[in-house]
Formats: C-alpha cells, structure tokens, sequence
C-alpha cells in the first residue's frame, strides 16, 4: 500500500454517467483537490443486475482507481453503495465516500431509484414514503443523454401517489432529469449530495488529507474516458479544465 498524502487525487467510481453530477458537486466543493473519475459505462446500468455481479465490477474498478494512487474513492452510485459499502470500505485501506438515497420520515415523499436499491436496507429501514422502482430508467439517460427527450418519464411519474409531498432521486443518473421532473410535478426534488460532500470533508480533514491549496486536475480513466469528457464538457460544464489521460 502506497503512502496517503494531501496531494494525491481523489477517485470518483460510477456504472456511467450519473457520478459525473458528483463529481461537478465536488469540484465546486473542493477547489484545490484533483480528480480522477472511472466510469463502468460498458457494465451500465448497475441497478438492474445481482450484488454478486456488481460485487465483481466493483473489485475491478476499486483495484484500478488504487492503481492510480488516489486517496479516497467516492461511490458516486446509489446501487453500488446500498448493498457493498462495507465491503469495499473494509477491504480498503482508504477513504471511502458514500452516496445513499436521503433519509425520510415523510410519508408523502416518493423516492426513485432502482430495482436493485429500492430492496436495500438502507432503503427499507430509513424511507417510510412510496418506492418506485425504475427498471429502465437509468439505463435510457445513459444511451440518450445527448436526447433526454426520448426518455419516457410518464410511465414512471403516473406512478406517484396524489399526495406527494416531494420526490427524491435514489440514483445519480435521474440527476440528469430533474428539471424534467419538477417542471412535470410542480414537487420539489432532491439528491444527497450534500451529505456525500459533507462526508468527504469531514474524512478528509479528519484523516490529515485534505488539500486546501495548490492546482486541480481532472483526469477520466477507462475505456468510456472520452464519452463521460464530452459529458461532463457538453452538459454540466460550460468551461471545464481536465487533464487527457
């Protein structure tokens, strides 16, 4: 195991696309830290397959973000951190970050999310509001994201009860519909990524690693580099800064 300092990047792991919208979170959050984003786009959607296999994918993308010596890893996927969280936390001798579907006592709230984390525990111990499980959702943002307007939203939204009070999004990909959602619903909706920056401060500074100075560099790994670039470049950022490796 290599030695953890303040000036080694930070990994960020997603199916795809979703954990791009992390990953602009975080850059706004954390101005002097540097980046390095994986995404298994070819595996993508993980929601609709078995722990076992994404167990497997897992292991091979935490194995090459520690190839490239980063200091934490951020699970930018609901599904991969409902089910093995702490498997890869307690197999790694890193920071390792989080992104669960918020928590929530309201019984009007709806949440969305996948078939594989609506039947998590965290889902099933700590959201008391209506599940909807979207089968192919994620998997249609990530073939359409150029042309989100061929995702079909009213056969999942004709799902949500009268009473909904507000929708919160289970999987990072369904960030790239949420102004779709609200402007169709008139509700409020909401991810977690606040608490996903909060932890990744929090361990950072607790752990001596966070780096409050210096230059960032953004650099995309894996086969799908150049795809999840022109993502990031195209649709979340007006003016990015990255590294080509």
């Amino acid at each position: 195991m290599y030695r953890l300092t303040e000036n080694l990047p930070i990994g960020v792991y997603d199916s795809g696309i979703g954990g791009l919208c992390v990953l602009k979170e975080l850059c706004k959050e954390f101005p002097f830290e540097s980046f390095i984003y994986f995404g298994d786009n070819g595996n993508a959607p993980y929601g609709s397959k078995s722990v076992e296999e994404i167990k497997t994918l897992s292991d091979r993308a935490v194995k090459r973000l520690k190839g490239k010596k980063v200091k934490a890893i951020v699970i930018a996927c609901n599904t991969i951190s409902t089910h093995l969280y702490n498997h890869i936390k307690d197999t790694s001798a890193l920071v390792i970050i989080k992104t669960f579907p918020p928590a929530c006592c309201d019984k009007d709230a709806c949440l969305l999310c996948t078939p594989l984390t609506s039947n998590s525990e965290r889902v099933k111990s700590c959201f008391l509001g209506k599940v909807i499980a979207c089968k192919n959702l994620a998997g249609d943002i990530e073939r359409n994201v150029f042309d989100l307007s061929k995702v079909d939203l009213k056969g999942i939204l004709d799902h949500l009860p009268n009473k909904t009070s507000k929708i919160i999004l289970g999987c990072t990909h369904y960030y790239y519909i949420k102004r779709e959602i609200e402007d169709i619903t008139g509700l409020k909706v909401y991810s977690g990524f606040d608490e996903v920056k909060n932890e990744l401060f929090f361990s950072l500074k607790n752990h001596s690693l966070l780096k409050t100075h210096g230059n960032r560099k953004v650099t995309f790994i894996g086969k799908f580099r150049k795809k999840n670039e022109k993502v990031y470049r195209k649709i979340l950022l007006k003016t990015p800064k990255w590294s080509k490796k």
